[in-house]
């Protein structure tokens, strides 16, 4: 949807090779069109149309175009070894959207795709202008702040740091149409300039951080308003796909086709023996990259459009698809978003997806409940703006997805959790429902409620340490100060690589010897298998064992320990079920539940293990 990476000197020449220069260059892929000029900073320096090569390197050197060497200050340019010349935005549309692109014979088609891209990366680039892009100002050197403001008493706010609105972007939009395997995949290079004027009128970097946290939301904009654009001028319809919404209509095998580049990655990770994660998806990115193919003698498209026609879906059926399409969205009333979807049976009964008009705090609560708080208990405006333009099925323009936002909000089921102290950055503040908010509570009644449960015996505990003779002393601190809890439940806090996992096994030991049965659980498949071989616990997904024990089998009994590995990544509401579950077990609380978390989803409750030092565990 949107990567960011950072640009290196001189890295825009693959931008500016790239463009045809001429018309067959461009059919046959030797080419591509010629980059726009596109944001608010760029026409406060008079760059307008198409981008100039000594233009474009200017900028991104922090120079003035045609001042001979001057920044946008009248200064001459202060080099530094560590600045960054820019970064590459990339917006890509839906792989659906690039195929019907492709194979589609008509030119009305192809332009109506091109033009929502067009549309799409306009707004989204305003929305980051107006939303994430901002300039440092003030200092953070405490000495020199209070140095300053001796000399000027009256003045006690102008040095200290602080984040300013700008004027927006300088940046360079190029449109490409291929991957590196020469597959369809209509995507936008936007190369934004370090440098932005800010309200003072005065030019400098701008804030990085803002740019990265605000770029999930951005991508989610341009893939609504795209999605709106392809609606009005074509009446395509939308389903769900892999990552993102995708065209109806256009077979999902054919996308998988012209994903070559995405299977040379996958391959990649199989060999190598890597997981699918983001970071070892880039590494693979970088290590398969190659230059991209160019058609000797043949229109880019005609390879294409063979390739399709083998596969049994061609122009034909792109031009059947357009055809039966129906103008679905005139308009874009807020009332229209108001709309949830649905499951039912047909006359022949078979199943009948649909949707239904729900009243808006229906559908907030729905969103609350299933985007917003499924994997974290609050949530940021930029994380509600990201989910609003996630479900908007048709897509929508900025103005619509601002005005529902607006209305979550304003809802009483909204409440705001964290405002800061001093202004911040857009985004910042923090939101909950009032749903989870009487979770946690009922969560933490049930953290502190008493119990009648008895600490297992010591020589039990000593026994299982002793067993172990390569456990360290905050290990077995950990062990017995978790042994010999009496309350409904007991957290132990482990970072990673402070051997968590050994310290569960002798936990599991010494419970196992008292009679008890344990088992464990976690929030995914791959945690609970870790926690199976690693500490010797029969181990499942939380899910999986909370819908067997909802059947009836395996229910926990007064002597029943669980373990839930990992327990900061789990869904809330899955924590209150399973605590609910095995509290009905018994002549009141007669159970006990372990819960492990990692620092990284509760980084107060942690700690830093020092340079040097055994790390520690605590409990």
């Amino acid at each position: 949807m949107l990567s960011i990476a950072k640009l290196r000197v001189g890295q825009e020449a693959y931008h500016l090779s790239g463009v045809a220069q001429s018309l067959d260059d461009y059919y046959t892929g030797a080419g591509e069109s010629v980059g726009q000029w596109l944001g608010g900073g760029a026409a406060r320096l008079d760059l307008t149309g198409d981008v100039r090569p000594d233009d474009l390197r200017a900028v991104l050197a922090g120079l003035a175009p045609g001042t001979g060497g001057l920044d946008p200050n009248g200064n001459p340019l202060r080099t530094s070894a560590r600045r960054v010349p820019g970064f590459d935005l990339t917006f890509k549309l839906p792989k659906s959207a690039s195929v019907l692109y492709a194979v589609s014979d008509d030119p009305r088609v192809q332009g109506a795709i091109i033009d929502a891209g067009e549309t799409a990366v306009r707004e989204a680039v305003a929305w980051l202008e107006r939303e994430a892009i901002r300039a440092n100002r003030g200092s953070h050197n405490k000495a020199w702040i209070d140095k300053q403001q001796a000399l000027d008493p009256n003045n006690t706010t102008q040095w200290r740091p602080q984040r300013i609105t700008t004027h927006g972007v300088v940046a360079a939009g190029f449109r490409h149409r291929t991957s590196r395997a020469g597959d369809p995949l209509l995507h936008w290079h936007v190369l934004v300039a370090n440098l932005v004027e800010g309200n003072d009128g005065r030019w400098s970097a701008f804030a990085h951080p803002e740019i990265y946290r605000s770029a999930k939301t951005a991508g989610q904009i341009f893939q609504a308003v795209a999605r709106r654009e392809l609606t009005a001028s074509l009446g395509v319809d939308w389903i769900r796909g892999r990552h993102v919404q995708e065209v109806a209509g256009v077979p999902s095998h054919l996308l998988e086709v012209f994903s070559k580049r995405r299977a040379e990655i996958e391959s990649w990770l199989a060999s190598n023996g890597r997981a699918d994660t983001p970071q070892a998806a880039q590494e693979a990115t970088l290590a398969t990259r190659r230059g991209k193919p160019e058609r000797e003698g043949e229109r880019l498209d005609a390879g294409w459009k063979r390739e399709a026609i083998a596969e049994g879906w061609g122009p034909e059926q792109a031009e059947q698809l357009i055809f039966q399409a129906t103008q679905t969205v005139a308009a874009d009333p807020v009332g229209e978003v108001w709309r949830l979807a649905a499951v039912g049976f047909d006359e022949a009964g078979g199943t009948d997806h649909y949707e239904r008009t729900v009243e808006p705090e229906e559908w907030i609560a729905d969103l609350l409940r299933r985007e917003l708080t499924q994997t974290s208990t609050t949530f940021t405006r930029f994380e509600l703006t990201e989910a609003v333009a996630a479900r908007i099925g048709t897509g929508a323009t900025v103005a619509t997805i601002d005005r529902v936002v607006a209305r979550v909000l304003a809802s009483d089921q909204v409440i705001a959790v964290h405002e800061p102290d001093t202004p911040a950055p857009r985004g910042r503040a923090r939101y909950t429902s009032r749903d989870m908010l009487a979770i946690e509570q009922r969560l933490l009644a049930a953290f502190t409620a008493t119990n009648t449960n008895q600490p297992l015996t010591a020589d039990i505990v000593e026994s299982a340490i002793a067993d172990r003779i390569t456990i360290g002393v905050d290990q077995a601190a950990a062990v017995r100060t978790l042994c010999a809890a009496t309350g409904p439940l007991a957290v132990l806090v482990g970072p990673a690589g402070t051997g968590k996992t050994f310290t569960l096994d002798t936990l599991r030991d010494a419970y196992q010897r008292a009679g008890y049965h344990v088992y464990g659980a976690a929030p995914s498949a791959r945690a609970a298998i870790e926690l199976h071989t690693g500490a010797n616990i029969p181990s499942r997904t939380l899910h999986s064992l909370l819908a067997a024990w909802e059947r009836g089998h395996e229910q926990p009994t007064p002597s029943t320990v669980v373990v839930i590995d990992e327990a900061g990544m789990t869904d809330v509401r899955l924590l209150e079920r399973s605590i609910n579950l095995v509290r009905a077990v018994g002549d009141g609380w007669s159970w006990s539940a372990i819960t492990t978390s990692s620092p990284r989803s509760t980084p107060e409750a942690g700690f830093r293990p020092q340079p040097n030092t055994r790390p520690r565990l605590l409990s």
